[in-house]
């Protein structure tokens, strides 16, 4: 009864989000062989899915509409010289999944950060990625910081699941008027709201060359920078790094922060989490703090352990769709399934936020067994005629004696056989 039910929701029609598919394969098998072409190519509307077959693409911009990019199941799909999404309305949503992003400082690069989203009202998701800026090159007296892994200004709701969030190394000048700092693994600035699920967030070094040498670093990098902002992590790593110096150390930074808020409107959300501040300065520097709380910031520390949900990105209809729910044994595991994504605000009650909007249906899966591990297999219904793609918006809840808990979001595009 308990399968029916959760199969029945996910074929509802009522769920239809879809649209046309468009395939990019840089070595010419499909639409088109630049990734970039596809998105201009995308219907203004939203709902478009990009599927992009094994290669290493130059720079993209999504500006100002929503759509699908997700690599097709095993193929390794690598963006380099940057990845932007900028200007999206507040009813077209943008999915990035299994991709492979990196910054560059080249002039043709769009960002120097492996993901940079300004200025969206739509949601954006981020899920099985890697995210990485660009390295500062050493010796020379341009800016060349570290990329963030990401940065995030002025969007009102971004969602990284299961990603991993590099920022970068800075370089190292001859001039101590030029100061390269380091890339941190996730910057979130502007009034934004980000949420991070299973997801570690790695910040790089600021340059040291040593106390005899008037060469100069620059300041540390953290795990996630939050200014202005607010940010919930569920089951996620911080790692701050190690802080560079200057002019025969006349200037030592300190490590990095595993995570830094700063300012009144700046707070952290976090569950389960794992802080580690960087490592100190080789001139004596001080290590970095696994908290900073900086001009009237505030933290929450939520109780318990963070339950999740896994599932492949990709899923051709008439086949089978995998979710796996981790919880601790004996929690009775639901699968709540949207329409649209969104973020409403449930915490304490639920200790994180529901990431769904719009008609949502939910229906009981099982019973977490003693592994703490419950595997489901639906198969996914036909695609309404006339369309070669849907998505759904999919995340885990579980009851447990007098509480609920929502576990991590998985967003599903589901394709026609043909692709």
């Amino acid at each position: 009864m308990m399968l029916a039910l959760s199969a029945l929701l996910l074929s509802s029609p009522l769920l239809h989000t879809g649209g046309d598919v468009l395939v990019v394969d840089a070595a010419g098998g499909g639409d088109f062989t630049s990734l970039q072409a596809a998105i201009d190519a995308a219907s203004p509307l939203g709902g478009d899915t990009i599927l992009v077959k094994a290669g290493v693409y130059d720079s993209i911009r999504i500006d100002g509409k929503g759509m699908t990019i997700a690599a097709d199941v095993g193929n390794i799909v690598s963006v380099a010289l940057g990845t932007e999404i900028l200007n999206t309305p507040s009813d077209q949503p943008v999915q990035l999944l299994r991709l492979r992003l990196q910054g560059s400082h080249e002039g043709v690069a769009v960002t120097e950060h492996g993901l940079r989203v300004d200025g969206c009202a739509g949601s954006v998701r981020v899920e099985n990625c890697i995210l990485r800026g660009s390295i500062g090159f050493d010796f020379t007296d341009d800016v060349e910081y570290g990329g963030d892994g990401a940065r995030i200004t002025a969007s009102s709701d971004v969602a990284f699941a299961a990603c991993t969030l590099l920022g970068n190394d800075g370089g190292m000048s001859f001039s101590c008027g030029v100061v390269n700092g380091a890339g941190h693994g996730i910057t979130v600035a502007g009034q934004s709201l980000v949420t991070l699920h299973d997801s570690s967030c790695v910040a790089g070094d600021s340059e040291h060359f040593g106390c005899d040498v008037v060469e100069c670093g620059g300041p540390q990098g953290h795990g996630a920078n939050v200014i202005d902002s607010r940010l919930y992590a569920s089951g996620t790593s911080f790692e701050g790094g190690q802080g560079g110096s200057e002019c025969l150390c006349s200037l030592v930074y300190p490590g990095g922060a595993g995570v830094r808020a700063k300012g009144a409107t700046a707070h952290v959300d976090l569950l389960d989490v794992t802080l580690i501040g960087g490592p100190s300065n080789p001139c004596n520097g001080p290590p970095g703090l696994p908290l900073e709380l900086v001009d009237g910031a505030t933290s929450t520390s939520l109780p318990g352990i963070a339950r999740r949900l896994s599932s492949s990105s990709i899923v051709r209809a008439g086949s089978g769709l995998t979710l796996t729910f981790e919880a601790p044994p004996g929690e009775v595991a639901l699968l709540t399934v949207s329409a649209a994504p969104g973020w409403r605000d449930r915490i304490p009650w639920q200790y994180g936020p529901a990431l769904g909007s719009g008609p949502a249906w939910a229906g009981a899966v099982g019973i977490v067994p003693a592994s703490g591990s419950l595997t489901r297999v639906f198969t996914m219904p036909t695609i309404p005629l006339g369309e070669d793609s849907d998505v759904r918006y999919l995340q885990a809840a579980f009851l447990a004696p007098g509480e609920s808990r929502l576990g991590s979001p998985s967003t599903v595009v589901v394709l026609d056989p043909q692709y």
